[in-house]
This record gives C-alpha cells, sequence and structure tokens, in this order.
C-alpha cells in the first residue's frame, strides 16, 4: 500500500466495510450426489471462480438458511493447499457455504462498491498468503483478514477505478488469447515441415537439375547398427545432482529436448555401469509411455550429469551420423508416429510398449544422401526460427503475467484515474459506513439460527426449508 495517500483517501482495515463470514459444518456423511443443494467446499474455489460439485449435495431438510450463497458473492479458501485463493460465484443456482470458506459480506452494498472489493483483494492476495502460510499448516482466520489495512477511496472515485480496470484487464484477456495461439500455431508449423520434409516436397525445387537418384523405402534396422538398453531398479525419485549418478526416466525424452532432471538419484553404487553412461550427441528414444508419447525420441545435447540410461529409454547407434538427425525428425512426423503407434503394444492406451523388433521393422522413406543433407539443414533452419519466436513468446507471456499485480499497484496508489474534489472525502464515506453499522447493530431482531440437526418430522421440515428456499432464491 501505498505510504502517501492522495488526500481524499484514508486508510482503514477491511473490518471497517465488511465481514467475514465463516461457513457451516456440514457433515460428510450427509452429502452425497443425492442430495438437493450442492455445498461449496475449498476446493471448489479455482481460477478466481467458484466450481460447484454435483457429488457433494445436501437433503434440502438438513440445510441451514444462514448459509445460502447469492450470485455475485466473493468466497475465499481459509485453510488447505488452496488457503487464500478467492473468487466470485456468478451462477444463479443455488448453493450454500461449508466450514473454512469465506464470504464477504459488505455493511453497506450501497456506499462500497463490490467489484472494488474483488480488485482489492487481488491487491492483498501476498498479504492473505503470507498470513496464512506462516505456520506448519496453511490455515487463516477471519478476523487476520478483516484486521488488513487499505487504502478507502471516496465511492465515485471506486466506479473510476473499477471502469478503469475492466476496461484494462478485458484488454489483457483479449491480449492472452491471442498470445495462446502461438504455441498451437507453431506446433502446426513444425508438424507442416516435418511433413514437406518426409514427402521430399520440402527439397523439390532444389532438386530440380540434380542428378540425385530415387527415394527409397528402408527399415529403421538398415540404418542402425545396435541398440542399448539399461536395468532398471529401485532409485529415490530425487534429480541428479553433480558428484551423483542418476538414472533416466522417461520423462527425459518426452517433449523433444533432452530434460537432465528428469532423473533419479542411484543410491547404490554397485548398480552404476558407466557403459550406460549417456553422452553429449547420442540418441535417445523411449520404448514405452502412452500411445502419443511412446517411440519419443531426442539427441542429447551438453551433459552436466552423469546419467545412465536405463530399461524403458535405449541408446541407438546409427552407420551414418547423418541418419540419427533424419531419423529423429522422421519419427516425430506423422508417418513416423503412424509407424510407431501402430507397432506399439499393449492393453491399456496409458501404457504401450515398442519392442526393439517393432522398432527395427519401422518403414523410413528414405532420400539420397546429399538430399538428406539438405532435408536436415532445412528443417535445422526452420524449427530454429519457430524457436526464437517461442522464445519471444515464453518472454512476452511472463512479462504480461507481470501487468495485472502492476496496473493494481497503480490503482491503490492512486495513480490509474484523477481524483476530483467532487467526489468528497472518504473520510466521511467511512462515517457513514460506521453510522449504518450502528443503525444495524440497533435494530437488529434477534435471529433464529436454526441448525437442523436431523430429520424427525418430514412434513414440518421440508415445509420449512421450502419456504427458505423460496426466500432466497
Amino acid at each position: 500500500m501505498p505510504k502517501e495517500l492522495p488526500k481524499n483517501w484514508v486508510e482503514t482495515e477491511l473490518r471497517n466495510v465488511l465481514i467475514l463470514k465463516n461457513g457451516f459444518a456440514f457433515k460428510s456423511k450427509d452429502l452425497s450426489a443425492e442430495g438437493d443443494i450442492p455445498v461449496i467446499k475449498i476446493g471448489n474455489i479455482k481460477n478466481y471462480g467458484i466450481e460447484v460439485n454435483e457429488d457433494y449435495k445436501i437433503k434440502l431438510e438438513l440445510a441451514n438458511s444462514n448459509f445460502f450463497i447469492n450470485k455475485g458473492d466473493i468466497l475465499i479458501a481459509m485453510s488447505g493447499a488452496t488457503t487464500g485463493k478467492f473468487g466470485i460465484y456468478n451462477l444463479d443456482k443455488k448453493v450454500l457455504q461449508n466450514q473454512r470458506v469465506g464470504n464477504f459480506k459488505l455493511h453497506s452494498k450501497k456506499l462500497f462498491n463490490y467489484r472494488f472489493l474483488y480488485y482489492l483483494l487481488w491487491e492483498l492476495k501476498g498479504k492473505i498468503e503470507d498470513l496464512a502460510y506462516g505456520g506448519a499448516q496453511p490455515n487463516i482466520s477471519s478476523s487476520k483478514i478483516e484486521g488488513l489495512k487499505f487504502p478507502l477511496t471516496p465511492l465515485a472515485e471506486q466506479e473510476r477505478i473499477v471502469a478503469k480496470l475492466d476496461d484494462l484487464f478485458a484488454r489483457l484477456d483479449n491480449i492472452k488469447a491471442s498470445l495462446d495461439k502461438i504455441p498451437v500455431l507453431l506446433k502446426n508449423f513444425r508438424q507442416q515441415v516435418l511433413t514437406q520434409a518426409v514427402t521430399g516436397k520440402l527439397t523439390e525445387e532444389w532438386r530440380e537439375g540434380r542428378d540425385l537418384g530415387a527415394w527409397e523405402e528402408k527399415k529403421v534396422d538398415s540404418l542402425i547398427t545396435k541398440i542399448q538398453a539399461g536395468k532398471n531398479f529401485r532409485c529415490p525419485e530425487i534429480p541428479v545432482t553433480k558428484g551423483q549418478v542418476g538414472l533416466v526416466k522417461i520423462s527425459a525424452v518426452t517433449w523433444n529436448i533432452f530434460d537432465s532432471k528428469e532423473t533419479k538419484t542411484v543410491i547404490d553404487k554397485d548398480k552404476i555401469n558407466s557403459d550406460y553412461f549417456i553422452k553429449s550427441g547420442d540418441f535417445l528414444i523411449s520404448r514405452a509411455n502412452t500411445i502419443e508419447l511412446v517411440g519419443n525420441s531426442v539427441i542429447v545435447g551438453d551433459l552436466e550429469y552423469d546419467i545412465m540410461i536405463s530399461d524403458k529409454v535405449w541408446r541407438v547407434f546409427f552407420q551414418e551420423e547423418l541418419d540419427k538427425k533424419y531419423l529423429n525428425y522422421y519419427l516425430k512426423s506423422k508417418k513416423g508416429r503412424f509407424e510407431i503407434e501402430s507397432r506399439s503394444s499393449g492393453n491399456q492406451m496409458s501404457m504401450r510398449n515398442l519392442s526393439q523388433k517393432k522398432f527395427r521393422d519401422i518403414d523410413v522413406f528414405y532420400p539420397p544422401y546429399l538430399e538428406k543433407k539438405e532435408l536436415v539443414d532445412k528443417i535445422d533452419n526452420l524449427f530454429l526460427r519457430a524457436d526464437a519466436i517461442q522464445q519471444n513468446y515464453e518472454v512476452l507471456k511472463a512479462k504480461i503475467a507481470q501487468l495485472p499485480q502492476a496496473i493494481l499497484h497503480k490503482a491503490f496508489k492512486g495513480e490509474l484515474v484523477p481524483q476530483l474534489a467532487s467526489d468528497g472525502d472518504a473520510r466521511d464515506l467511512l462515517r457513514e459506513i460506521e453510522e449504518l453499522k450502528k443503525q444495524a447493530t440497533k435494530t437488529k431482531k434477534p435471529s433464529k439460527t436454526t441448525k437442523i440437526k436431523k430429520y424427525k418430522n418430514s412434513t414440518t421440515k421440508l415445509s420449512k426449508a421450502a419456504e427458505v428456499e423460496g426466500k432466497y432464491k
């Protein structure tokens, strides 16, 4: 929060404009898919919204009327792994508030903009999480959140800030939506390059006027000299570090670039065999994975650690060095993927296997040497361009991810919209809210907080619950 506030702002605590209402401890045994009203748990607060789980519903006669959630309510998780996450409930469906779910209730909706509160919680998110994660177990009380300080602005300025933030965040969403298309476009581009490469279209113009000979159908077996498989043994699921020896996992070769962190650390020194150590330039391929990922291959770049191949990751040796790169590209093309997937075996799609015999039997559309060299060079160059675009995309995406917080900082420092003398003073607004609180306390009638324990009289209970449900719709 800014040290010096605009002159018509005032610093105050959240409790002076709202209360954070705790939820009700519904019994787990009473929640089921056969119930009538969904119950919102802390796990339902996701991505600044609220998801409804139809498997956790309470019978109408067991509903506590004081804990209905209304459309537009802002909820916050107050314990567990999602502590500090908040979201707006935007559905018309009537739901109930479970324990450890907080519901922000303004003292006056006329004197405080509810969407301003939503943006304010974004700004306070870091402080809320610091309070929640200070102990061994993530947990936060409503009193701690209510005690957080914030800069209160006049109501008219709140509305201008909200309008400006809505506009800026809508623009950001459009930019993000456009950016999200880039990885898909790059993936399609790479696949088109590979398709043109393995069908000869990529070098069609280059080939004209050259006496190169015809393309051939070959088996992988004719291109390689040896397949080396490692051993499988139990290791701690800890990535290898310098001075240790690692055992490669199939995830290390899954995403086209060798990932040396996707390893396990070998503790038993008797299991270490330097003949299995992976070297820079090695062609590695997974023999087991899901149907979409089995047979993924990489050519290893620079290495920092000593890592051994495993029984699920082979090292393949080639007769010609150039065939290593050509086959690596070929197997990633649609033709190559078809060859691998059609030859993989297994009863479950979640884990398929490729035998050495089946791998050696893969058909390869194979060009003459000079054309093969030209193809590999063209693919390298085109992929380098795609990689450069990908890197620029990642940098831009990271910068855009920081923009919301930067914009919010400006908003709550008084730098996003102008302050107008006609707005009045936030101190007067705070006094009005305080006066309304006092009046509400004086005139409030004793309420009957009915905690329905058990279904005894179906006619009476259902009748009362139906009246409550009708009242809150």
